[in-house]
């Protein structure tokens, strides 16, 4: 037995609704960094992104090896984006 199968049995929507939090965290992160840092904030519209795509998962629109490859997708871009991007936009200490 692969480890995290007893995750097969929880109801499908605490996972929905999981992702569904995940989505106000990532409003909640967006505007709070806004004011301080417009670049970050930006960049974080990618990891906001990254959350709806298990929504198609779980309409069975996509797998989930879809709906997870395509969230790292997102997340690595955001990564790459605050790494490179944020460091040139604005002077550290700022």
């Amino acid at each position: 037995m692969p480890f995290g199968e007893f995750l097969e049995d929880f109801p499908s929507v605490l996972f929905v609704l999981t992702h569904v939090a995940m989505v106000g965290i990532g409003v909640w992160a967006i505007v709070r960094t806004w004011a301080r840092s417009p670049a970050i904030s930006k960049a974080l519209w990618l990891y906001l992104a990254s959350q709806p795509v298990f929504f198609a998962f779980w309409a069975e629109l996509i797998t989930l090896k879809m709906a997870a490859v395509t969230e790292q997708a997102l997340i690595i871009l955001m990564v790459v984006w605050l790494v490179l991007g944020t460091g040139r936009a604005e002077p550290h200490g700022a």
